[in-house]
């Protein structure tokens, strides 16, 4: 998890106008976004530009890498725990799709993830349930 820091986007060729103005189309949306490219060309930026101009700007904007988790943590580092469900945990723990609500959790590399966990994240995303270990429950 990383801290904001102010950047900004230059560029004046009219493919980079035109995704400039599609993501403050976004902006003004309440959708899932999905920003693909390859390493290094700016996705994170594309997605602070959107949050900043968004409804949610006072709101978190949470950054996580996801190559950089280790698989064993990885689920209730994105999704929480409670108490137990881990072997070595001792108390319940909030997720960082619990933290960032209704603001913008930013996962990068989610590709790196194992394949499961892959498929719980796109459950999130379709139905806003947060499947912390040993507990469901329903974002709002």
């Amino acid at each position: 998890m990383t801290s904001v820091r102010k950047q900004t986007i230059i560029g004046q060729s009219s493919k980079v106008q035109e995704i400039l103005r599609t993501t403050d189309l976004i902006a003004g949306t309440d959708v899932h976004v999905l920003i693909t490219g390859d390493i290094g060309t700016g996705k994170d930026l594309f997605a602070h530009r959107i949050h900043h101009k968004s409804p949610r700007k006072q709101r978190p904007f949470i950054k996580l890498n996801c190559s950089s988790l280790s698989t064993k943590y990885a689920e209730s580092v994105i999704f929480g725990h409670k108490k137990r469900s881990l072997s070595d945990t001792n108390d319940d723990a909030q997720g960082l799709v619990a933290k960032a609500r209704s603001g913008t959790l930013f996962l990068g590399n989610i590709g790196e993830l194992p394949l499961a966990l892959q498929a719980k994240v796109l459950h999130f995303v379709e139905t806003g349930e947060i499947q912390t270990q040993g507990f469901l429950s329903s974002q709002s």
